[in-house]
């Protein structure tokens, strides 16, 4: 029979996250791994063998998991385009507290060693949020390559909001980016 868990994996991994969000995958040792989860660190490589590596790849995974699920959910949703853009926006804005919380697919790619290792998972998650946010802007009638086109410009204002709110600790930006973001997207189209 093997050892009862010290903690659950959501939390555990909620732990971790928020110690690579911090601190970015260089800056992110098993010290201060161990401490933010409260493990000792032969307890962490129990759970994770193939050390930090390991724990950002499965991290990366969960994270990316469920925010892709809930956005998947809002844009897929019964409604308007302009309503489920919206509902993404509250998803957004939950998720990243507000802007107070860095994103992680940003955080593990801090540096050149890390970019190459989480390349491929990254630009998978890009594309699938992007995928999904054209798909809803091709409802509205606009073609392929403009969809896709302000699906990635909706994308990268997420993204320099929440690095500037970071780099600047106004987190007000991020809030206004999104709040604005549904109209951003759908300019132009009347009755969405």
């Amino acid at each position: 029979m093997g050892r009862k868990a010290l903690i659950d994996k959501d939390r555990l991994f909620e732990k971790i996250s928020d110690a690579f969000r911090a601190d970015g995958y260089e800056g992110a040792s098993l010290a201060r791994l161990s401490e933010a989860t409260g493990l000792k660190k032969a307890s962490l490589y129990h759970r994770f063998p193939g050390g930090k590596e390991q724990m950002a790849s499965e991290i990366l995974d969960w994270d990316v998991g469920r925010l892709a699920e809930d956005v998947s959910a809002d844009l897929s949703a019964e409604g308007s385009a302009g309503a489920r853009l919206s509902a993404m926006s509250q998803t957004l804005r939950a998720f990243y507290d507000d802007g107070a919380s860095a994103c992680l697919l940003n955080r593990l790619t801090g540096s050149t060693d890390a970019l190459n290792q989480f390349s491929d998972p990254v630009a998978g998650a890009f594309h699938a949020l992007r995928d999904a946010i054209s798909g809803v802007l091709e409802e509205t009638g606009l073609a392929s390559d403009e969809a896709r086109h302000r699906a990635e410009d909706g994308l990268m204002l997420i993204q320099g909001a929440l690095v500037y709110a970071q780099a600047t600790h106004e987190p007000d930006v991020f809030g206004r980016v999104i709040r604005t973001l549904p109209e951003r997207l759908l300019r132009g189209r009347v009755g969405v």
